[in-house]
Order: C-alpha cells, then structure tokens, then sequence
C-alpha cells in the first residue's frame, strides 16, 4: 500500500448543492460594431536608407546585423557589460546574504519566544501556588534570553547588512 493510499480510499464523490446554469446574457467580445481606422496603413514610398543609399530587404538586414555585431563585439561594450553582469552578480550575493541574516534573526526570535512561552507558565503556575521567588527567577531567566540571544542576534544581523553594503559599494559596476 503507497502512502497516499488512505487518501484515494477515503476520497468521496459529493454531488454540487445547486448546478451549474448559464448567464441570462451572453458575453460578446465588441458590443458596438468595429469601426476601421480613419487612416489605413500604407507603406512609405521609398524603400530603406542606411549607410549605402538605397538597399533591397536583405541588404538592409545584413547591414543592420553587421553594425549591431560591430557594436556589441567591441571591446570596450563587452567589458563594460561583463563588469554590469559581474556587479548584478555581486548585488544578488549580498541580498541573499541579507535574505539568510534575515533568516537567522527570525529563528533566533522564534526560539526566544519558545523559551519565553515556557517562562511565562511557570510564572503563571508558581505565582498561583505563591512561591514568589521561584516566579522572580522565571522573569530573570526571561530577560537573560532576552540580553543573550536576541540582542546579538540584532547586531548580527545589522553586522550583515552593513558589510553586504560595504562590499556591493567597493564592488566596480562597470561605469
């Protein structure tokens, strides 16, 4: 038997309460009649100009493809871009950096507030039970927690950001 067996066996056809009717009114896409444009395309009367005068189709886009190519193979735009694409690299570490410092504060939290949950019932319990000195350590120990685990966990993660900052501004972007 697979584990989700239990699911297929126990599954059970319900029928709907009320059926499925159609709107009254149908939907149509133009409810106006469509009117054409008061001025209809028609090409330009000469063909293309680039650099040679005038080209057929195909010169024109090999033309075009060879500036482009001249363009982008530079060395100074593949340089420049490769710097923008190594920066963008870069900026995306630091924020996943900050992601997992983010993280780690909300863990950090979590069991703070787990241990202080704890806390507060034996407070609760010895304060019924009147044994006041028992309840005094119980809001000791909460403040410990506090002082011990959150508050470095909030340096810390201050400690991220700043240093993700400081690395992404030493980082060259490529200008």
């Amino acid at each position: 038997m697979l584990p989700f067996d239990f699911l297929i066996l126990n599954f059970e056809f319900r029928q709907c309460p009320t059926p499925y009717t159609p709107h009254p009114t149908p939907y149509t896409l133009h409810p106006t009649p469509h009117t054409p444009h008061p001025t209809p395309y028609t090409p330009h009367p000469t063909p293309y100009t680039l650099l040679k005068g005038t080209m057929s189709n195909l010169e024109a886009v090999t033309e075009a493809s060879v500036l482009v190519n001249q363009a982008n193979l530079d060395p100074k735009t593949v340089k420049t871009e490769g710097a923008g694409k190594a920066y963008q690299a870069v900026a995306q570490s630091m924020a996943l950096a900050v992601q997992d410092g983010t993280d780690y504060l909300r863990n950090i939290e979590a069991l703070a507030i787990a241990a202080q949950s704890v806390l507060t019932e034996q407070l609760v319990k010895n304060t019924i039970e009147k044994k006041m000195e028992e309840a005094g350590d119980c809001v000791k120990s909460m403040s410990a927690i506090t002082a011990s685990l959150v508050t470095p966990a909030v340096g810390t993660f201050g400690a991220i950001g700043d240093t993700a900052g400081e690395v992404l501004k030493k980082f060259p972007s490529g200008e």
